[in-house]
């Protein structure tokens, strides 16, 4: 159950980035939309992935986005790409593992945010959408 405003009158309430929310059972610290870690959501997952700043060329960044000793459970891998103020990123994928094609992205899948709302699923890309 949600409290509403009982956070706001506790002064040692978070202040958190990209549309985060004061934890109303810890209003020092915030839950995260994902993609997103941190006391204040300011900072990358710590569960694998990287960071790559965004220049004037294209650049690899290869991803391994299959589960950890073949295990069924979702996965969740989260990687930043950053670029200057009002510059545009362009993404190409090139290839997904054959080994993960299934429908719904159900084992493995890609997923961009790209929207200003970091709350909301980004676009998600699977094999089955890259084969020729």
């Amino acid at each position: 159950m949600f409290l509403l405003g009982k956070c706001p009158d506790d002064p040692k309430t978070a202040t958190c980035e990209h549309q985060g929310f004061p934890n109303p059972k810890n209003c020092s610290v915030c839950v995260c939309p994902g993609g997103y870690g941190g006391r204040s959501c300011g900072d990358r997952p710590g569960d694998c992935g990287q960071e790559l700043l965004a220049q004037d060329y294209w650049q690899p960044m290869v991803l391994n986005i299959s589960s950890p000793q073949n295990s069924s459970e979702y996965f969740v891998c989260t990687s930043w790409i950053k670029s200057a103020p009002k510059k545009t990123i362009e993404v190409e994928i090139e290839s997904i593992s054959d080994d993960l094609k299934t429908y719904g992205c159900g084992y493995a899948a890609v997923e961009i945010k790209s929207q200003d709302d970091q709350r909301l699923t980004g676009y998600r890309y699977e094999n089955r959408y890259l084969s020729s």
